[in-house]
């Protein structure tokens, strides 16, 4: 867990930070079109930015161990291989969640948690701040979107020799379904908050 969070910093942050060179450029370009983007707003879309190349990160992090050398740092020995072609991977739809639930009735609650509640919760950002920051994105587009990151960052992880399953694609698109209904929730009772994430008319 600790190495899935420091991922998620290590690209996050920066990721952030070049997102800030580009502040000057976008204003611009708002204010061209007559929009201003509030203090708000500029907040959530630095942090959607941060989860969004943190995720990335998280997904598609190589495994790596270090071996021991007479050099300083020692050799960095990247996991990019597979003994056949179907090592380390699951198509059977389910198959995973099954055992996940079966790890909470075992009490394994470390695990269950980080593997079913994990791959459901790093998501809800994918589904609520794109339809919180952007009109265009309704819940038909918010499927699709976390949908397609998902199997695009499952497609990458088999060449990364990283594990690759069709039930992460499943968990992931819930999680995103459920961030989109965490906006709606936001959209009904903090209307305010809401419509001060979107871009104003100046």
């Amino acid at each position: 867990m600790a190495d899935y969070l420091s991922h998620f910093l290590i690209a996050g942050i920066p990721a952030a930070a070049v997102f800030g060179c580009f502040h000057r450029y976008r204003h611009q370009a708002l204010s061209a079109r007559k929009l201003h983007s509030g203090l708000l707003r500029e907040a959530a879309l630095y942090l959607y930015v941060v989860c969004l190349a943190g995720l990335a990160a998280m997904i598609l992090w190589p495994g790596y161990h270090f071996e021991e050398s007479p050099g300083l740092w020692g050799n960095l020995v990247i996991h990019n291989a597979r003994e056949t072609l179907t090592s380390n991977m699951n198509l059977l739809p389910l198959r995973m969640v099954g055992d996940y639930l079966r790890a909470f009735r075992e009490r394994k609650f470390g695990y269950a948690i980080v593997m079913l509640w994990g791959n459901i919760g790093v998501f809800l950002p994918l589904g609520l701040f794109p339809a919180l920051l952007f009109r265009s994105f309704g819940p038909m587009k918010t499927f699709f979107f976390g949908l397609a990151f998902s199997m695009t960052g499952e497609f990458l992880q088999f060449f990364l020799g990283r594990h690759c399953d069709v039930d992460d694609v499943l968990l992931n698109v819930t999680g995103v379904m459920l961030g989109y209904l965490l906006y709606v929730s936001v959209r009904k009772y903090l209307p305010r908050f809401a419509e001060k994430c979107r871009c104003q008319s100046e």
